[in-house]
């Protein structure tokens, strides 16, 4: 009987060994580790890695975070820092030709272990622990201990369409999250046409930037999280029982997202800024009274209001010149950076009068600029001016903000006619950007944003709404 038990317990011992190095050598063949590779092309974006067969699900560990490929999908999870990771998918490549003209921080180098379970690979930071769905590629995000944050949908969490738009290849993405019953969702920036309750369950809206909208693909979640879409054409969003979905007309790198976790409001808002640049306080003087008006048409009539405040005592700080001080509304002198010589003979001098008031001048520019104006001969020269002409002047059109050139021209001017007069502060004006018409109707902003073709980085549509980023 001894004899018996022993070679019993030796037979399980063995069973067991098997089955850790069968388990150990799953992992090691699932899990490739890739030392020195990123992920990512010189541009930042997703760059697919080899993989050894084209069976199943498969994840490779990267420098700074894993690649998984499921179902056709590729899928970058990469950390940016202890609890901020970006997550990209697509159907293998990416189309875009530049780099992120929102995110300005790189991949971090921030510790991090991956465990797999038949069911799901973990990627787990200090912060942070990740599981992605072995089946699908489904990402759900938790805290260190384990409190779920947020999840994608397990089932058809995105949709990736590749497309072709004016003549360039993109995808038509959308993407679904499963909230919680009572999570609140803030952001998304400003929409005029959207209901007035700032928080977004249970709204659809459609993301347009235009005269009174102002889009932000940027959500903060009472779950005490923030993502961000690294995504610039037309959205639309829709939360409702199947989910928080957003849906993009041309998105070239596919589903691509920030999310950033913190123990407070205030660390969430800290992954934002630490990704996108942090943002300056507004000097002392711009927290003051502003006076403006459809405009002052003299030069004379800026200083007699100017006067007259302080005549009166009234704490202004800011008095600001609106439109056609460089002529008029119909000439080809449209925002030229230039002052009409018959209705402000001396702009310095009259900014001396209006400073020696403890006051300051603020004058609004446009990116359309006037046929007939030095800046436009500029910019004509290296073709940095679009076709279709201004709704207002029709003798003005839109520069090319996206062009590094474009933007050298165009600040080059404004510091010579405006800036080195002693100009105080610009308010940008139809950065919409406007074309033909006032910018109200987001359908019609977007019929006359793409009839401008391309720009210097790509078409409109996967550029629709930054224009005002970029000037």
């Amino acid at each position: 009987m001894k004899i018996q038990s022993s070679l019993l317990g030796q037979q399980k011992r063995s069973r067991m060994t098997m089955h850790f190095l069968t388990g150990l050598l799953f992992f090691f063949t699932s899990v490739i580790l890739q030392a020195g590779v990123s992920g990512l092309d010189k541009s930042g974006h997703l760059q697919a890695i080899e993989r050894p067969n084209d069976n199943g699900f498969f994840c490779a560990a990267l420098e700074n975070g894993v690649q998984l490929h499921v179902n056709g999908i590729v899928k970058n999870v990469i950390f940016y820092g202890p609890s901020t990771v970006r997550v990209n998918e697509n159907l293998g490549r990416n189309y875009w030709q530049h780099p992120s003209i929102v995110v300005v921080s790189k991949p971090a180098a921030v510790p991090f272990k991956v465990q797999e379970t038949a069911e799901y690979v973990a990627i787990l930071s200090e912060k942070l622990q990740i599981r992605a769905d072995k089946k699908t590629g489904a990402l759900m995000f938790m805290d260190a201990g384990g409190r779920l944050l947020t999840r994608e949908r397990a089932e058809n969490h995105a949709t990736i369409k590749q497309v072709d738009i004016s003549g360039a290849p993109t995808y038509e993405v959308s993407h679904t999250f499963a909230l919680k019953p009572d999570e609140g969702w803030y952001g998304l920036g400003y929409i005029d046409s959207a209901p007035t309750q700032i928080n977004r369950r249970g709204q659809e809206l459609l993301l347009i930037q235009t005269n009174m909208g102002i889009v932000i693909p940027m959500i903060v979640s009472s779950e005490r999280y923030g993502i961000m879409w690294d995504i610039y054409s037309i959205m639309r969003f829709k939360d409702d029982a199947a989910g928080a979905t957003l849906w993009a007309e041309s998105a070239p790198g596919g589903v691509d997202y920030y999310f950033f976790a913190g123990n407070t409001m205030d660390e969430v808002i800290a992954g934002y800024r630490t990704l996108t640049g942090s943002a300056p306080m507004y000097p002392k003087q711009a927290l003051g009274l502003f006076m403006s008006k459809e405009r002052y048409p003299t030069q004379d009539r800026i200083v007699e209001v100017a006067k007259t405040f302080r005549k009166e005592q009234f704490p202004l700080d800011y008095i600001v010149q609106d439109w056609q001080y460089w002529g008029s509304d119909k000439d080809g002198t449209w925002s030229g950076m230039i002052w009409n010589p018959d209705r402000y003979p001396d702009p310095e001098g009259m900014i001396k009068t209006i400073h020696d008031l403890n006051m300051k001048l603020m004058i609004s520019i446009w990116p359309s600029v006037g046929n007939d104006t030095p800046l436009a001969h500029e910019l004509d020269q290296y073709n940095l001016r679009f076709e279709p002409l201004h709704w207002i002047s029709r003798k003005a059109r839109i520069y090319d903000a996206f062009s590094e050139k474009g933007r050298e021209i165009y600040f080059k001017h404004i510091n010579a006619g405006l800036l080195s007069k002693g100009v105080d502060a610009l308010w940008m004006d139809g950065t919409e950007v406007e074309v033909g018409t006032a910018c109200w109707n987001p359908n019609e902003v977007a019929r006359d944003i793409k009839r401008l073709g391309n720009n210097a980085m790509g078409d409109f549509s996967r550029y629709l709404n930054p224009y005002t980023l970029m000037t």
